[in-house]
């Protein structure tokens, strides 16, 4: 598990307790307000841009857009603050999906949403954007993953980092992302009007009605392009199942021209609702879906408020099973009332794997002690280390560190001693004992039967020595044990091995993800640390993030890459094609893979968790992910 300096951490109120995910400008965690004990999602400035101050700007003008809004459809902020050079706001936490992780487990089993979900999904965005468009906002960045779906079926708009105050005019040439780009802000970022917003929502609806968005590139240059000189493909193209009404709705929805398209959200859902369910649709049973351009999937029968309730369940069984991994110094231990107290660790359920090995290596150790044992019996007895553990009676008189006839000792067994020496066993309060004539340098054990007998007494002669202090009547005498020397826990390079594959190939001058499984795998999912011999982290990190300037996923077959500039590409041959590529400098701290500043290995970090580690010189390593 990742070892984040916030978990465990208190900001302000919030208590920070597990990363929910991580983007371009801040990380997202699950906190738990102190003092309500409600959970609440604490956004928080990415380290690197701490100290720009245009970046602060932006990130507090997110806070400050929302901070007095009060809509069922926009997330609710509930703080922001600054607390040693953090910079943070603290949100209403939505347990739930999101949309884009919807579509995907749609596209996953060839199947589309149903259609009253799409018409619920899409009139709760469209109002939560007329609310912001009437308070002189535009969102800037609608698209799937900053749309949420909760358990309770309520559906929620949420990031408004690139939003854009009308009245003050644009905040920079921020992008946006390529797929949902409207044409005009796509040209430059300041021409963003309401409409814009209604594109990416019209891009949305399209999505989620025929399986794809409709323009689609490795290239982001590529994709905004198409945005701005084609038209999109016809939606009835992609899914013949729609009637021609609901295609002039998308396409409509879809102008290039921001005054051709629907004024308000409302307008444009009012439409959608008319025409979705107008009787002109052919039969599905009749369709001959043409392979080369329709997606070929049929409305799904299982519901979006099913799939979450299911996602829900999972998520929370996954979080369990991650608390009992991660040790109690990592949860952290500051406490609500400021006293450094440390929480105790959460009670690991009966029955986990990790306590059937340790029942087994309980069970090794036993077994490896008795051979021990026999083996030393056989080989001719035992004339040292031996030390028997010994009560004495509780209607004894004091002992005076001799037994006595009077004063009879029992043994309580079974004990075995391994290789240790009595002089260096024997306790405080016992009589030296003058060494064996038969004593030998070979390790030796004693089976000490299990039954209580008399022990006769010591026929040892009395010592010069100073009479030790009475002994406590029925004080039990252990003789200590040699320490049993324990390795260090081994590193845990691979939690999944069952999981989904990620194979990375790489050289002195370039790196890849190459994806050989079915389906897409999110790249922002996915970051690289490099450390040193010892395992310390170095200051080289890559954040996945990075490619999703580019592309939002890495699709089977293909790969993302970092080639260094001005250097000759690898491009491996596993790679079918690129779906991102960064091309750093040599020196720049996204190059984590190459042997420099004490780099030795890397380790591979699946939305925060630890999944693998992978050395330089190996130039190959596949890891394993949820």
């Amino acid at each position: 598990m990742s070892r984040d300096p916030l978990i465990g951490r208190t900001l302000s109120i919030y208590r920070i307790e597990r990363l929910l995910g991580r983007g371009g400008m801040a990380s997202v965690y699950f906190a738990r307000d102190v003092n309500l004990q409600r959970p609440a999602a604490v956004k928080v400035m990415a380290e690197r841009f701490r100290y720009d101050p245009a970046f602060a700007q932006r990130f507090i003008s997110e806070a400050r857009a929302v901070a007095s809004w009060r809509h069922e459809n926009i997330v609710q902020v509930y703080y922001a603050g600054r607390e040693d050079d953090l910079s943070f706001f603290a949100m209403e936490y939505i347990d739930g999906m999101d949309l884009a992780a919807l579509l995907r487990a749609y596209a996953g089993e060839s199947e589309l949403m149903p259609h009253d979900d799409v018409a619920q999904i899409g009139r709760a965005i469209a109002s939560a954007l007329d609310y912001a468009h009437a308070r002189g906002v535009i969102h800037r960045d609608v698209k799937p993953s900053n749309v949420m779906i909760s358990t309770e079926d309520r559906v929620v708009l949420a990031d408004f980092g690139l939003a854009l105050d009308i009245a003050q005019g644009s905040m920079g040439e921020v992008f946006g992302t390529p797929h949902y780009i409207a044409p005009e802000q796509a040209r430059r970022s300041a021409d963003a009007v309401p409409q814009s917003d209604l594109y990416s929502l019209g891009v949305m609806l399209y999505e989620m009605l025929t399986g794809g968005v409709p323009f689609d590139d490795p290239s982001p240059a590529a994709v905004a392009l198409q945005h701005l000189t084609q038209p999109p493909p016809p939606p009835r193209e992609r899914n013949p199942a729609l009637n021609a009404t609901t295609e002039q709705v998308l396409l409509k929805a879809l102008s290039k021209t921001p005054a051709d398209r629907y004024p308000t959200g409302t307008a444009l859902l009012d439409a959608l609702d008319d025409a979705l369910y107008q009787p002109d649709a052919p039969t599905l049973d009749l369709l001959d879906f043409d392979e080369g351009e329709s997606s070929g999937r049929l409305l799904s029968s299982r519901s979006v408020a099913e799939r979450v309730a299911f996602y829900s369940q999972a998520q929370r069984t996954a979080e369990r099973q991650d608390e009992v991994r991660i040790p109690t110094t990592e949860r952290g231990a500051d406490t609500p009332d400021g006293q450094g107290a440390v929480s105790p660790p959460p009670t690991r359920p009966a029955g986990t794997p990790a306590d059937r090995r340790r029942v087994w290596a309980m069970a090794l150790l036993i077994l490896v002690i008795i051979a021990a044992a026999v083996v030393v019996l056989a080989r001719g007895g035992v004339s040292e280390a031996v030390e028997l553990v010994s009560v004495s009676s509780p209607t004894s008189p004091p002992s005076t560190g001799t037994p006595t006839s009077d004063s009879p000792t029992r043994t309580l067994g079974p004990l075995i001693v391994l290789a240790t020496p009595a002089a260096s066993l024997a306790p405080a309060s016992a009589t030296p004992q003058p060494p064996a004539a038969t004593a030998t340098n070979e390790p030796s054990a004693t089976l000490v039967p299990p039954t209580l007998t008399d022990f006769p007494p010591s026929n040892t002669p009395e010592q010069a020595t100073p009479e030790p202090p009475p002994a406590t009547p029925a004080a039990i005498q252990l003789t200590p044990l040699a320490p049993v020397p324990t390795a260090p826990p081994a590193v845990q390079t691979m939690p999944y091995p069952s999981g989904r594959p990620l194979s990375l190939i790489w050289d002195d001058h370039s790196f890849y993800w190459h994806n050989p499984t079915g389906e897409s795998m999110r790249l922002n999912d996915v970051d690289f640390e490099a450390l040193d011999g010892a395992g310390n982290p170095l200051p080289y990190y890559f954040d996945g993030y990075r490619w999703t300037a580019f592309y939002n996923v890495v699709e089977p077959g293909d790969c993302a890459a970092i080639e260094i500039t001005q250097s000759p590409p690898l491009f491996p041959a596993q790679c079918r094609d690129y779906n991102a590529r960064m091309t750093p400098q040599r020196s720049n701290e996204m190059v984590f893979w190459l042997a420099q500043g004490g780099i030795t290995q890397f380790r591979v970090l699946w939305r925060g968790e630890e999944i693998g580690r992978c050395a330089v010189e190996a130039r190959a390593c596949e890891v394993r992910a949820p």
